[in-house]
């Protein structure tokens, strides 16, 4: 019997060792914060997609200035519309009449004239204090 416990290996103690755990939470951090961590592939990707949606954006924007452009070019009704809108210009010949601007009337300030109904209902109200 006292063979067999010769050549039984040493039991060794599940316990985690201090240097253990302080690896394990060393690359736990670093998986987590690290330049290729998830914390910042979430803002790699969140800025990513502002770029992406901003990017198509321009896109249309870009589009509807290109049609803009497409029909300046060939439509000169529409140039000639935005010239009469935009520009005040006219065609040779036609007569342009100008109407200066509506005028409000004049508002009325209080003054010591008064309408004479009103002088004779301050004196009698006067009178009365």
């Amino acid at each position: 019997m006292t063979e067999n416990k010769e050549t039984e290996p040493p039991k060794r103690s599940l316990k985690p060792s201090f240097w253990m755990v302080f690896l394990i939470l060393l690359l736990l951090a670093l998986a987590l914060f690290g330049d290729k961590g998830v914390v910042h592939t979430l803002k790699v990707s969140r800025y990513k997609a502002h770029i992406e949606k901003s990017l198509s954006e321009l896109r249309s924007e870009n589009k509807a200035l290109r049609s803009e452009i497409e029909a300046l070019r060939n439509d000169y009704r529409r140039v000639e519309r935005i010239a009469r809108q935009e520009l005040g210009m006219v065609k040779e010949g036609e007569l342009v009449y100008q109407f200066p601007p509506a005028q409000e009337p004049p508002l009325v300030q209080p003054d010591s004239s008064a309408p004479r109904e009103n002088q004779a209902e301050l004196k009698t109200s006067a009178a009365e204090n």
